[in-house]
């Protein structure tokens, strides 16, 4: 009985390692293997950046030390040879003096550069807790990411302004791209600054020491006497602006961080366009990083644009392919992408109208009017990046919903009536020409149809207005044109470009100097319509005219 139980315990473990894939195990193991490699990379080049920021910190506030020091020591042997020197050595005086004020402003803007990093660094600790606490506080990270930012760009300022003019500072991520590299002393030595200047008065040499009688030595360098002018040797300015340029590149990767969190920050707090804006920024100063393409994704999935997101949500994953998040929301996005592909137009506006128009009480016309501008913006931002469509349905919702607005009781119940009454109305204006200008973008004849109905529509809401929006009427007029030359209906087409032509020569006679932006404007369309009103001539002798039914 023990032997045939046995051997049915023997059989059964046969049967399981039969069953099991040792080859899928292995690679599962070197999967895991790799991934965890990745990780210490990444932990590696975090902790190489936080080593270089408090390397950078500690350095220039060395520095501004050293300076102060030799400032005061100058400033103190100027004093007391001041009253033995002949009248023909004043001006070697007077010059001394420019040196001493001259390194008491480096060694204030060093130690300020020193403080900045030092305390960015602890406010984005601070924004990394909030982020993680349990609470989860975006407002507060929003606010304290807006300090940084003002710090880090005053930072980044004053260090641009201390290094060389031909130095090519134009563009900044290319120079992060090439922040891998050790900016301090070749040989390793992070104290190259010491040897940058030598002290007035008593002519230091070239280590940093200095002597108390009038002729200091140089131990072979160079020889200096009484209050001789600060000398920078060319490796010294070279260690100098080696420095500044890692203090740049230091406050350009904070700069990042802090646009990265600000994004986060305006994400969560349903601030969309805000959220694209600084994660655009992101981007743009350091492509390599997966969280701005995440979040950048993510913002444009609560627009209701997954195809937008999947592009960005892929971005994320090649810079991180191991970042599970993001993995997820390019699942989502592609789900959601595939619902939107079955929707019509129509059922995706009614879709969309319903989540952004929020209920609010009706007599609360700031409230109402505030989420209808937010509306428009979120379509201004799909404008920028070319998605018509989804752009077109986002400023339809705010026109409906402006509309509203004119004819609901909020509107009587607020104060200055008739000066949100014209408000609304040149709001309306501008979300037809915007709307028709999406239509106009999507070049097919139905489009165009409906570009001219918008038009039209904007043109008739400005009967009682006209005074306030002439440069976007004249838009519209020329829009209108455009989307009737492309059903060759070329007679409309010339009636719409004298409209705009007659409106915009009034408008430039009315501007004076103090309008030299807007006159500008309309001379450069009124040029697009003159330039079109020829071309429409010549159509019309080349085809004829086709009336639009």
């Amino acid at each position: 009985m023990s032997s045939s139980t046995s051997s049915s315990s023997l059989q059964n473990k046969y049967d399981k390692w039969s069953k099991y894939n040792v080859d899928e195990a292995l690679e599962t193991v070197d999967v895991q293997e790799a991934i965890e490699q990745r990780d210490r990379q990444r932990e590696k080049v975090a902790k190489k950046e936080l080593d270089d920021e408090s390397s950078t910190a500690s350095n220039f506030q060395e520095e501004a030390d050293i300076l102060s020091s030799q400032a005061a020591v100058s400033r103190f042997r100027s004093k007391r040879q001041r009253g033995k020197r002949k009248k023909k050595e004043e001006n070697k005086i007077v010059n001394n003096d420019d040196i001493e004020a001259k390194m008491l402003r480096t060694a204030q803007l060093y130690n300020t550069i020193s403080e900045n990093i030092i305390l960015i660094r602890k406010k984005q600790e601070e924004c990394q807790n909030l982020i993680k606490g349990k609470g989860k506080n975006y407002k507060k990270v929003n606010e304290i990411s807006n300090q940084s930012f003002d710090l880090v760009v005053k930072g980044i300022h004053q260090v641009k302004g201390m290094l060389p003019a031909n130095e090519n500072l134009t563009d900044d991520s290319k120079i992060l791209e090439n922040g891998d590299s050790n900016c301090y002393d070749e040989h390793g030595d992070k104290h190259s600054h010491k040897n940058s200047c030598c002290g007035g008065g008593g002519g230091g040499h070239s280590h940093g020491h200095s002597h108390g009688d009038s002729h200091g030595h140089s131990h072979g360098h160079s020889h200096g006497q009484g209050s001789e002018d600060c000398t920078y040797h060319n490796n010294d300015v070279s260690n100098e602006n080696n420095n500044l340029k890692t203090a740049l590149k230091v406050l350009l990767r904070l700069k990042s961080e802090i646009l990265i969190n600000l994004g986060l920050s305006s994400l969560q707090l349903d601030k969309l366009p805000s959220a694209i804006e600084h994660l655009k920024d992101a981007i743009l100063l350091r492509e390599k990083s997966n969280n701005a393409w995440k979040y950048r994704g993510h913002a444009y999935l609560k627009m209701f644009v997954p195809h937008l997101a999947i592009l960005h949500f892929n971005r994320a994953i090649q810079v991180n392919q191991d970042d599970t998040e993001a993995i997820e929301l390019l699942k989502l996005a592609k789900e959601d992408s595939l619902r939107r592909n079955t929707r019509s137009r129509d059922d995706q506006l009614s879709m969309e109208k319903n989540f952004y128009v929020k209920k609010t009480n009706n007599d609360d016309f700031q409230q109402i009017w505030t989420n209808v501008k937010y509306i428009n913006e979120l379509g201004i931002m799909l404008f920028l990046e070319e998605y018509f469509e989804s752009a077109s349905i986002k400023f339809e919702i705010a026109f409906i919903e402006a509309e509203k607005i004119m004819k609901s009781s909020c509107l009587l119940a607020s104060s200055n009536e008739d000066s949100q009454e014209n408000n609304i109305v040149i709001f309306m204006i501008e979300c037809c020409n915007n709307i028709a200008t999406c239509y106009f973008k999507c070049s097919t004849n139905s489009s165009m149809h409906k570009a001219i109905e918008f038009c039209t529509l904007g043109i008739e809401k400005q009967t009682k207005n006209q005074d306030d929006v002439p440069f976007t009427i004249a838009n519209i007029y020329y829009r209108r044109a455009q989307a009737y030359d492309f059903l060759y209906s070329f007679v409309s087409s010339e009636s719409d470009l004298k409209q705009a032509k007659t409106i915009l020569t009034n408008l430039i006679d009315h501007y004076d100097d103090n309008d030299r932006k807007m006159k500008d404007d309309a001379e450069a369309l009124l040029g697009k319509v003159e330039r079109y009103i020829r071309f429409i001539e010549f159509r019309k002798k080349q085809f004829g005219n086709i009336i639009v039914s």
